[in-house]
């Protein structure tokens, strides 16, 4: 729609990929589309006769009623088939930029192409590239998209094409019949066991577009298609960019070193039980390190040529651990910088704050200007140190890392041997040109000379980049990154602490009790070109472990010429090992192979899928498929042909406005197996706050259906009111932060759509669409509320006391008033009370100063609303009363500094009484900074100060509700030494807003305009994979969170099913649901019994939590003659509280006599004995709730494959409620 907006005159147009397609249909659907989409394909009759014959019967199909309201599909609007290249790629390489820059941020990592046995990727309607490996191919495995399938075997697609989900199974199944492009076909030989995934990737571009994939499987006899995983145990060392961590202590969010030599944020965390072969592999290059993994897990390696001797080629794959052998070279990444030009040119970094608890991290620059924090108390200031990283800085950093300490955090003393004057020297130079310092040198002691200057800010930054103890002390993850120059300096300094040569030997070596410094020593060596291998020494107690790094002989020349040495090189031949620019290759020593019964773990990395644990490359958990479009309607046949056996596995992500409606099916013949896992994932997290009416901001996962919410009418352009009808928690999935220039912030999916004004003429008119977050980029333009309808009214006040004995008797008001707001706002950041020995609370105390601008306010106030007295108490003035005190406990004004909060009917106020409530606030708590008075205007910055950031964030939303513009909120934290030196923090938090439109709106209540107003992005960060929520919106389809329009998302129905036709043919459904607050979750499955002999099982667990609701719903049904038919459903439900609800409706249609069916449906709590147990041994309630959810779905963790495992290890921990796998 156009609204005639004007685009200020430095807008940018926003980014999004440019649909650039060799063709695309019309929108609507009629017999000329369907022609058109057989005809462009060359498809034979039979397949356009089938499709026609299926639009008749699409289009003489009512809509289902049975289901959810599918009403609202408009299938007159959406793009029935697009064609986005003219042929097909061969490779990866010929795609187009953009398919392969889409396909790269959705999770097709290089490692994925190279391990997985086949990937096909469709992008809108076309399958665009297909990879399959060739051991497969010459197995006379066929993996191809569906279009290439049909037309290189056209009887065999025929033979099976439409079989088990003909097109007049409902609806949907004949509108994908009609209009179907793309999708996988697979056909296994029989006997053939394919123990790779087979996986697909698709994705929508176009908006409004429709896909209609269709997957043909046919597994043949006795053959066998499913999906594997592999896991460390325990104790592995990963490597992370803070250090080695073991492997079950990394955590979402950490950053480890991948395949590619760089680091990548880890998004999901894995630990399952495992029961089998574990690997244990030893190599050369590390006598410390020993792989141990499961038989199936892949690692980095290049195979051995011949064994005698070295490869003449090294080109490392994806193999499985229980098919590598010995000789075979294991992979180590060459640390690298993805922008090393970029960092090598710039010349200058901002200054930039450096945390004192945490390490600060940043890229190499070759000058730094850093901010250290100075002094104590809240106006702690920040001395700048200005540093300049060129390579003699490096050195010094190398020296100190081997002979340096800071005492005190005010000195920095280096400790040498009296003999190495030149060593002493050169640090003494270095300390004077980098700090201008005296150096101060002590005396000998031990044959020992340290050297000291005294300066706080070189203290304290060495203290905090590089640490200071043999425990602490390592090389920043910055150094390593910076380029070769820089970093044989800090070697020579390293080596010339703690190196040594041996002449004898031909042979340099480097020392050092301090694990982490030895191998970033061996890291900074391989990223200059130097080969380097690492021995552990145990020595006696109280003697430390020692780390030795030696260097190749066949680097000494090289090595020598870094730390000014004249050596002579050793023979090539005689090293086993080989490195090029980007890895390291490490000969296998050992291999052995034990039965175990222990834990297991992995982890999923972003875009690479890999990290490097024991020194050498591992894969990790595969990454889940993700499919995003308007309407999805699939269709999925699978045919299990006599003894053999398929598991269909599958996560989808749904967008907004996205119609799942999937049609799924299996043919199961004599002695087959066909198992389903099934499940669904999507867009905002739990910090996304919703304005509701009339309870006030409520964060997205603890809405309920029926709750009523703002939202956006579109055609007034002004916020509204509309119903909650569905609340659904989406589970754990890649998150961006999007932050506007007046700071308002939401965590979102790349899929989740904003409103964003987009220019339409070179006149500055625009047009309002819906974009997805993966299509903006900073400088776009989106949409937030400017003030929310004036809705509100007094709160009324019912509240009484016993007046009997009281002395003072203050008047209670029956609802609030203008006047009351103020005083609770004076309170909230002025006031406290006093209570009894028996906690009973007796009067109120604001702290309010006699000349304070507020106290003569104050005063008149607590006569006019309360009539009651007060008595001035040196800086504070105290109301004597417990009744006012009792009061204001009932209103919600409970807790101290740190713990008050605004209570939620605040939000049910007028305007008008909100902004009395905001003014008392400010007089208590807030002040102007840099006010000036310009042109008639006042400049400046209003701020709020408190202990409370929670407070703050309330306030923020608070404001945002009656039309201020709040801006950051700012954290300070400033340290005070106490009685004997200890040390106490403080935390101070500021709100900022400007005074310009805001200070006299909240003076004088003025009105605002509630037109919808625009601001820009001023960034979009990745922040890791969390969970996240969805809700659909009656009518209006979108909603406001944290003050930023939004769009919500519509329906999933999908039932798989299984028809067992042969004997002896077996079918299962797992299914798992977690339903929360609000939220109904419906599981199902249907096993048809069509053949005597033949078994099945639906097994159903669900979780309900916080008031949530789920549901089984199923059908088994056994045809007459289909004898000894042994079929099992079970359906257990916990529920965790009283508010809770499970249900079940199973139907079974059973026309035979001689079967065994059961069903089994149990519903329990959790028993109160067995969480007092549990706690008795130290758990909290919810670690302890977790453990029996945990031993309540195992039987079917264990079952599933590894990402699955994953998310339910999230579900475990009831972070997750409502996601059903």
């Amino acid at each position: 729609m156009a609204n005639g907006l004007i685009v200020p005159n430095d807008y940018k147009y926003g980014f999004s990929k440019p649909e650039n397609y060799v063709f695309k249909s019309q929108k609507g659907l009629d017999k000329s589309v369907v022609e058109q989409i057989s005809g462009m394909k060359s498809e034979p009759e039979w397949m356009r006769e089938f499709r026609l014959r299926s639009l008749a019967i699409f289009a003489s199909k009512k809509m289902p009623t049975w289901g959810a309201d599918l009403s609202t599909i408009d299938f007159d609007n959406i793009y029935y088939y697009i064609k986005p290249i003219d042929k097909q790629a061969k490779s990866w390489e010929e795609l187009p930029k953009d398919i392969r820059d889409t396909y790269d941020a959705i999770g097709i990592p290089e490692a994925e192409k190279k391990f997985l046995a086949g990937v096909t990727t469709q992008y809108d309607s076309e399958s665009v590239y297909h990879s399959f490996k060739k051991q497969w191919e010459d197995m006379g495995v066929i993996f191809l998209d569906m279009d290439s399938g049909l037309r290189k075997y056209p009887d065999l697609v025929k033979q099976y094409f439409g079989r088990s989900i003909p097109p007049a199974d409902n609806k949907f199944a004949s509108l994908n019949s009609a209009v179907w492009s793309g999708g996988s076909f697979v056909y296994v030989p029989p006997g053939v066991s394919v123990d790779i995934p087979l996986q697909a990737y698709f994705r929508i571009n176009a908006a409004n577009m429709g896909q209609f994939e269709r997957t043909l499987i046919i597994v043949d006899e006795g053959a066998y298609v499913h999906y594997v995983e592999g896991c460390f145990i325990a104790g592995a060392r990963v490597k992370t960019d803070q250090g080695e961590k073991l492997i079950e202590d990394i955590e979402v969010g950490d950053n480890v070193l991948t395949h590619k030599g760089r680091y990548r944020r880890v998004y999901n965390t894995m630990k399952r039980q495992y029961k089998g072969k574990i690997f244990s592999i030893k190599y050369y290059g590390d006598s410390d390190a020993v792989l141990k993994v499961t038989e199936e897990h892949p690692l980095f390696v290049c195979k051995r040529e011949k064994k005698e001797y070295r490869n003449t080629y090294f080109s490392p794959e994806w193999i499985r651990a229980d098919k590598v052998e010995l000789g075979d070279y294991l992979v180590f990444p060459i640390q690298r910088k993805e922008t090393e030009k970029e960092i090598v040119e710039t010349d200058t970094i901002k200054t930039v704050p450096l945390n004192l608890e945490k390490p600060f991290i940043y890229n190499f620059k070759p000058n730094i200007d850093l901010q250290i924090p100075f002094g104590n108390g809240i106006h702690v200031t920040q001395k700048s140190l200005k540093l300049t990283l060129d390579p003699d800085f490096y050195r010094l950093v190398g020296y100190y890392l081997s002979e340096g300490h800071v005492d005190k955090d005010h000195y920095l003393t280096f400790t040498f041997n009296i003999k190495e004057k030149e060593y002493l020297k050169d640090v003494k130079s270095l300390l004077t040109l980098y700090f201008g310092k005296e150096v101060i040198e002590g005396k000998i002691r031990n044959n020992g000379q340290t050297i000291t200057i005294c300066s706080t800010l070189a203290a304290r930054f060495f203290r905090r980049e590089f640490g200071s103890t043999n425990r602490t002390k390592h090389i920043s993850a910055w150094m390593l990154e910076s380029p070769k120059s820089h970093l044989g300096e800090l070697i020579k300094g390293l080596w010339r602490g703690d190196g040594s040569y041996d002449k004898k030997a031909n042979l340099f070596r480097y020392n050092s009790v301090t694990r982490q410094l030895a191998y970033g020593f061996r890291d900074a060596l391989l990223k200059i070109g130097v080969v380097a291998s690492i021995n552990l020494h145990k020595r006696v107690m109280p003697r430390q472990i020692m780390y030795t790094v030696i260097i190749s002989r066949t680097s000494n020349v090289f090595f020598g010429q870094i730390v000014q040495k004249d050596v002579l090189n050793g023979r090539k031949e005689g090293s086993p090992f080989f490195m090029d620019e980007n890895y390291i290759y490490l000969p296998i020593k050992s291999i052995k192979v034990e039965e175990l019964n222990t834990s297991v773990y992995n982890f999923s990395v972003e875009e690479d899928e890999s990290y490097v644990a024991e020194g050498v490359i591992s894969h990790n958990c595969t990454a889940p498929v993700y499919t995003t479009d308007s309407l999805h309607a699939a269709v999925v046949e699978i045919f299990v042909k006599r003894g053999a056996r398929c598991r269909y596995t599958t996560i989808q992500n749904w967008s907004s406005n996205v119609y799942n409606l999937v049609t799924k099916r299996a043919f199961v013949e004599e002695e087959g197996t066909m198992e389903w896992v099934d499940a669904n994932i999507g867009c905002l997290t739990e910090n996304a706050k919703l304005f509701t009416n009339p309870e006030g901001p409520v964060s997205i996962k603890d809405l309920k259906a029926g709750d009523w919410i703002y939202t956006t009418d579109l055609n007034t352009l002004k916020a509204a009111k509309s119903k909650v009808n569905a609340v659904v928690d989406q589970g754990v999935k890649p998150v961006f932060k999007v932050l506007t220039t007046n700071y308002r912030e939401i965590e979102a999916t790349a899929n989740h759509p904003f409103l964003v004004l987009r220019k339409t003429s070179n006149i500055g008119l625009v047009t309002l669409r819906w974009e997805k977050l993966e299509n903006l980029k900073v400088g776009d333009w989106i949409a937030i509320v400017n003030e929310l309808p004036d809705d509100g009214k007094p709160y009324e006040i019912n509240f009484s006391y016993d007046q009997h004995l009281l002395k003072h008797k203050p008047t209670i008001p029956n609802k609030t008033s203008e006047e009351l707001m103020w005083l609770l706002g004076l309170y909230l950041g002025d006031g406290c009370m006093d209570r009894s020995f028996s906690g009973v609370v007796r009067r109120i105390y604001f702290a309010v100063p006699p000349n304070d601008h507020a106290r003569k306010k104050l005063e008149k106030l607590l006569k006019f609303v309360f009539d009651i007295p007060f008595t001035p108490k040196g800086i504070s003035l105290t109301v004597n009363s417990t009744a006012l005190a009792k009061l204001f406990l009932d209103l919600g004004f409970s807790g101290t500094a740190k713990t008050k909060k605004i209570p939620n009917w605040i939000f049910s106020l007028s305007r008008r009484e909100k902004l009395a409530f905001i003014e008392g606030y400010f007089d208590a708590d807030g002040y102007l900074r840099k006010a000036i008075k310009k042109d008639g205007n006042q400049y400046g910055q209003i701020v709020f100060a408190s202990a409370n950031k929670n407070l703050l964030e309330s306030l923020k939303l608070l404001m945002m509700s009656v039309g201020l513009d709040p801006l950051k909120i700012t954290t300070y934290t400033k340290e005070r030494k106490l009685y004997k030196g200890r040390l106490i923090e403080y935390t101070s938090h500021y709100l900022s807003m400007n005074i310009r439109g805001n200070l006299e709106r909240i003076i004088e209540k003025k009105e605002f305009d509630p037109t919808l107003r625009f601001t820009r992005v001023r960034s979009i960060e990745p922040i890791g994979r969390l969970r996240v929520y969805d809700i659909e919106v009656d009518k209006t389809a979108n909603f406001i969170a944290n003050g930023i329009v939004v769009h919500n998302s519509k329906i999933t129905m999908k039932y798989p099913s299984c028809y067992l036709v042969g004997r002896g043919a077996r079918g299962e459904v797992l299914s798992l649901a977690y339903a929360g607050a609000g939220q109904h979750q419906d599981a199902g499955g249907k096993l048809m019994f069509l053949a005597p002999d033949t078994s099945g099982e639906i097994i159903s667990k669900s979780v309900s939590a916080f008031g949530g609701r789920t549901s089984y719903r199923g059908l088994v049904k056994v045809i007459k003659n289909a004898e000894r038919v042994k079929c099992n459903v079970r359906c257990d439900a916990l529920i965790l509280d009283e508010k809770s609800r499970s249900d079940t409706y199973p139907t079974m249609q059973v026309n035979e006599d001689n079967v065994r069916i059961g069903h089994e449906a149990a519903v329990s709590r959790i028993d109160a004995a067995q969480l007092f147990y549990l706690m008795s041994r130290g758990l909290t309630e919810m670690e302890a709730t977790s453990l029996i959810v945990n031993g309540f779905i195992e039987p079917i963790v264990k079952e599933l494959p590894l990402e699955y495992a994953v998310e339910l290890n999230r579900l475990i921990q009831l972070e997750m409620i409502g996601a059903v796998g």
